[in-house]
């Protein structure tokens, strides 16, 4: 880190009480009331942590390397197909992903718990694999793409109310590079 400023302090520890005469031997007084001058310095440094400015979009930001999406992207009940109304979002995902030179980027599909382990990582895995087909369409080179399914394993909220399941089932978007 760079130093950004040196301060010197002085302080009084003890009391100022009576006068001394100072010795041959160092300056101390013959007596027992006497002052203590200490001197503190200190350096200050602060390090900047470099922070990328991203480009983003009304309905895509991006914070501490991660995708923040205002809307889910959708898919026909227990299947991998996109929805309609999920495409003109994916479209400014992969506008993000252009215009900030993403070099690898990991699409994470997530499941509620409503059926088996097995079912629901083979469909998180079919959704996120999805995502990325589309967003290579969309001008995205595959090479840049990573897909994984997390299943049920890492929820966002409770499984017990469908609101819960709701955010449960999402697809997340983790710049690596």
């Amino acid at each position: 880190f760079t130093p950004l400023s040196n301060k010197s302090f002085s302080f009084l520890v003890g009391a100022d009480v009576g006068l001394g005469k100072p010795n041959t031997y160092g300056g101390i007084p013959f007596t027992s009331d006497y002052q203590i001058f200490a001197q503190l310095s200190y350096t200050v440094g602060v390090s900047q942590t470099e922070r990328k400015h991203y480009y983003t979009t009304q309905d895509v930001n991006v914070v501490d390397r991660k995708f923040v999406i205002r809307k889910n992207i959708r898919f026909e009940v227990n299947s991998a197909t996109l929805t309609q109304d999920s495409k003109p979002l994916l479209n400014e995902i992969a506008e993000v992903i252009r215009r900030n030179n993403v070099r690898k980027l990991l699409i994470v599909g997530h499941t509620d718990s409503t059926h088996t382990e097995g079912y629901n990582l083979a469909l998180s895995e079919k959704r996120a694999a999805a995502v990325k087909t589309y967003l290579v369409t969309q001008g995205v080179e595959a090479d840049v793409l990573q897909a994984k399914g997390m299943g049920k394993r890492k929820p966002r909220a409770s499984n017990l109310t469908e609101a819960g399941r709701s955010k449960n089932r999402r697809v997340e978007f983790f710049i690596l590079e």
